[in-house]
Order: C-alpha cells, then sequence, then structure tokens
C-alpha cells in the first residue's frame, strides 16, 4: 500500500500542487470577503465537481441526480439571503476581483477531490481493498507542504513583502502563537489554544472528507459538504469571540434549508436508501462470523483486569484530567465571550418561548442516543434555563433518550445484543427483563440526582463567569429534597435490580440442560 504514491507519483504531485494554490488563492479571496457569503461562495465547488466528474471519470448524472444539485444550489441561496431586502448586498463595496479569485480557487479543490477519486478507484482494483486513509492523507499533506514551501514568494509579494522581511515575520508570528502581543499590534488573545483547536479540528474534517471520497465519490462528498452551510451562516449570526458581528438570517433561511435537504435526498436516494437497509440487516442480524469475532476479542478476566485494559483505563483517566484541564483553561481565557454567547442563548430561548425548550429536548435527546457526553448538555442547561427550569428539560431529554435506547436494545437489535451477551458476560450486567413502565420510571428517578448536580454546576458556573457571587439561600433545602431522591432512586432501582435478576435465574433454570 505505501507503493501506490509511488506509483502514482505525478497524481500526488499535482494534488499536492492543487492544495497549495487553493490555500493561496482562497486566503487572497476570503481576506478581502464578508464570512457570511464564504459559505455561499464555496458551493461553487459542486459546478467544478459535476463538470470534472463527467469529463476526467466519465460519470453520468441522471436527471433526477442533477435537478438535485440544482435544488441544493438553489437553496443555498434561499438561506444566505438577506433579512432585509433594502439591505444592501453583503459584496457591496468588495472589488469583483476578490469574489471572482474565491470562485475560481475552488476549482482546484474539485481538481483535488477528482483525483483522490481516481487513486481510490485504481487502488481498489489493484489491492482488492480499499487504501488506507492515512497513505493518501500522509502524502497529499507532505507534498502540500513542500509547494506551500515552493510558493512562499508569491505568498509574500501578496502581501507586500520580501524575502529579506521574512525572518522578522516568521518571529512575530511565533509571538502570537505563544499569545504575546507581537510588534505589529495584533489581536492574539486565545493563542495557542485556538491555533490548536483549529489544526485537531481541520485534521479530523480532512480525514473524515477523505473517508467519503473514498467511499461514496466526490460529487456526493460536496453534496453533503453542502447540507452544513445553513448550520454555517447561522453560526455566523451567533457572537463568537473574534469576529465581527454579522447580519441576521433572512426570511428565507427556513426555505432554503428545506430545498437544500430535499436535493441532498434526490440526489442520494436511489443509492442511500438500499445501502442503509442492507447496513441495518447487517448489523441487527449476527452471523457466525461476527459472533467469532467478538468472541475473540480483548475482554476482562474474573480474577481482574489484563494489562492491557489497566493501561486503557490509565490512558482514559489520563484523558479526562487533559481534558478538564483543558476545558477549564478555556473557561477561564474566554470567560466574556463564553457569558455573552449564554446571553444570546437565553435571549434566543425567551423569543422562542416554548418552542426553545421543546428544541433543547429534541437535540439533547438526539445527541445522548448517539451516545454522545451528556455532562456539557447537562450543564449548559443549567447555563441557559437556571436550576428547575434546567432540570426539567434535562431530565425529560434524557429519560427521552434513555427509552429510545432501551427500545433499540429490546427490539431493533435485539439479537445482535444477545449474541454480543454471551462471548462478553460482564456486557450482560446492563441488561434487564423489566417492563418498559418501569424502565421509564426507574431511568428517570435514578437520573434525577446526578442531573440536578450537574444542571446546578452550571449555573453556579455561569454567575461565576459573569463575576457574581453565588447564593447560599434555600441550600438547606435544596440539599434534603435532593438527598430525599437520591434515596428513593436507589430504593425503588435496587428493587428493579433485584426483581430482573430474580426473573433471569428462574428462566435460567427452566431452560433444558443440553
Amino acid at each position: 500500500m505505501l507503493r501506490v504514491p509511488l506509483e502514482h507519483k505525478a497524481t500526488f504531485a499535482t494534488i499536492g500542487f492543487v492544495e497549495a494554490v487553493a490555500s493561496l488563492l482562497g486566503f487572497v479571496g476570503a481576506a478581502k470577503l464578508p464570512g457570511i457569503v464564504l459559505p455561499l461562495l464555496g458551493q461553487t465547488i459542486l459546478i467544478w465537481q459535476v463538470l470534472l466528474a463527467a469529463v476526467v471519470l466519465k460519470k453520468k448524472l441522471g436527471a433526477a441526480q442533477l435537478l438535485g444539485v440544482s435544488m441544493v444550489l438553489a437553496g443555498v441561496c434561499l438561506a444566505a439571503w438577506p433579512a432585509d431586502p433594502l439591505m444592501a448586498s453583503p459584496l457591496a463595496g468588495v472589488h469583483p476581483v476578490y469574489p471572482a479569485i474565491y470562485v475560481f480557487s475552488m476549482l482546484l479543490p474539485a481538481v483535488d477531490t477528482v483525483l483522490k477519486e481516481k487513486v481510490f478507484r485504481e487502488a481498489r482494483a489493484k489491492l482488492g481493498t480499499d487504501l488506507p486513509l492515512w497513505v493518501m492523507n500522509s502524502a497529499a499533506s507532505c507534498l502540500q507542504a513542500l509547494f506551500v514551501a515552493l510558493l512562499l514568494p508569491v505568498t509574500l509579494s501578496v502581501r507586500g513583502m520580501g524575502l529579506a522581511d521574512l525572518p522578522d515575520y516568521a518571529a512575530r508570528g511565533w509571538a502570537c502563537f505563544r499569545g504575546l502581543t507581537p510588534s505589529c499590534g495584533s489581536n492574539c488573545s486565545g493563542a495557542p489554544l485556538l491555533p490548536l483547536c483549529y489544526v485537531a479540528l481541520n485534521l479530523a474534517f480532512n480525514v473524515a472528507a477523505l473517508d467519503l471520497i473514498r467511499q461514496a465519490g466526490n460529487v456526493a462528498m460536496s453534496l453533503i459538504m453542502s447540507s452544513v452551510v445553513p448550520i454555517t451562516i447561522f453560526c455566523f449570526t451567533l457572537p463568537w469571540p473574534f469576529l465581527p458581528p454579522s447580519p441576521p438570517l433572512g426570511k428565507w433561511f427556513g426555505l432554503g434549508t428545506a430545498t437544500l435537504m430535499m436535493g441532498l435526498l434526490l440526489f442520494n436516494g436511489p443509492l442511500l436508501l438500499p445501502a442503509l437497509v442492507r447496513r441495518m440487516q447487517a448489523w441487527t442480524e449476527p452471523t457466525s462470523n461476527s459472533a467469532g469475532a467478538l468472541a475473540t476479542g480483548p475482554n476482562l478476566d474474573d480474577d481482574g483486569p489484563t494489562l492491557s485494559g489497566l493501561r486503557g483505563k490509565l490512558l482514559a483517566s489520563a484523558g479526562v484530567v487533559g481534558g478538564l484541564v483543558v476545558l477549564a483553561g478555556g473557561s477561564l481565557l474566554l470567560r466574556n465571550q463564553i457569558s455573552g454567547f449564554i446571553n444570546h442563548f437565553i435571549e434566543l430561548v425567551e423569543a422562542w418561548g416554548f418552542l426553545g425548550y421543546g428544541a433543547y429536548i429534541l437535540v439533547y435527546a438526539g445527541l445522548e442516543i448517539l451516545a454522545l457526553p451528556a455532562i456539557p448538555l447537562t450543564m449548559t442547561a443549567g447555563a441557559i434555563f437556571g436550576l428547575v427550569p434546567g432540570t426539567c428539560v434535562v431530565s425529560i431529554a434524557a429519560t427521552i433518550a434513555s427509552t429510545v435506547a432501551f427500545l433499540i436494545a429490546r427490539y431493533v437489535a435485539r439479537d445482535r445484543v444477545q449474541q454480543y451477551a454471551k462471548s462478553h458476560p460482564k456486557f450482560a450486567d446492563g441488561l434487564t427483563s423489566v417492563d418498559l413502565g418501569s424502565y421509564v420510571l426507574g431511568s428517570w428517578l435514578g437520573m434525577l440526582p446526578g442531573t440536578a448536580a450537574y444542571v446546578a454546576a452550571g449555573t453556579y458556573g455561569k454567575e461565576l463567569l459573569e463575576g457574581g457571587s453565588i447564593s447560599l439561600e434555600g441550600a438547606g433545602w435544596k440539599a434534603a429534597v435532593a438527598l430525599g431522591f437520591s434515596v428513593l432512586a436507589l430504593g425503588y432501582v435496587g428493587r428493579l435490580a433485584s426483581k430482573a435478576v430474580a426473573e433471569y435465574e428462574a428462566e435460567e433454570a427452566d431452560k433444558p440442560n443440553n
């Protein structure tokens, strides 16, 4: 597999070159454009990719797929339409050459994705398997870095600098990266945390995009990227730190988003639905191969964890501690921006009324079903809604999420769960045969004390970020109520657990011995 870049030297060199030139042109154009129009102009890559796919890859798109592409572009335009029809265009006062440069720069990433898909196809045909992402990403990134260095004189000339100015420019950049104020007076607050976060997110994005190109192709990748344009535009309207304020959302934002999503479904529907059905069937129906793979996987002995398990726990603990340190440092560094961000959402919820509570419940439940961490969402609810309303919102959302997960495990993936539990006995400790009503009530009571604690942490944390003091008025009765709920939850959940164990033992005793 490592020979693939050597066998496609010209192709990989072209990939590195177009990525370097695209970065240069993109920076030149974006520097003179308002941020809210960048996602809109960026969708011109879809037109380039459709043309290149037809010319280079000999792909033939059907009428439905071409209509889907047109709907995606129309949806993006509607979503980006200004809120005030009398308001000047976001491009007012901008020289036409800069939008043209940015649009032309989208041609180069289109060439890049087409070439990468071509390499993935040829490697799959020759090797009989997919080319690992790290091979493509490493080779392309190294060549891109090489061409960026070779294009450095051009980059400096665009900024009105010469090679003699490079050492001083690099020294000022290094000072800014360390969070110091360089001689040019630039605002470098947030460094190095913000640059490192950007690098990490950009790396994750590139790997995900490569995998999408490998599995679905360049046009599908561009269409899926287009689906996040309304979210991007919405995010630009929020009071993010280090960004200037943007105009409000237009009245066609909702219609544009719906049109965009319909276009995506129209393009991907004929291919996505059969693949999704096959994937769900393969996941929910265990096979002998999957059972064997599960049986040979790592597990825990009865006498205690293995060395690898202990090492994994230590690494996980170090990761948690490191994450908390980064979170605390970032919160302290950006406390004013975080406070303004939370206040913006408080105003948004107040404007939406009960719809704001319902929207947060749906988002929270959906993310929890996907097994994302709950603590940040729970604390955020405390900061936005307050102690009592936040506890109610999170309690309802968490109960909905646990109920949906319960139904999935019991009915949709029942056979898969049972097969996995046979080869992983400790996994069976989390299974239950109680009825749905008892499970819902037990889950609600069991999660309520912890929910209240984390919501309270978010509420009091917001007060601290705003420079206020925490009031201890009524702390006694609040602690008494929390303790009472904890005792009630422990008793009820314990009774449910005992009942489930007794039923399981009775079922096992009734089974005939083989």
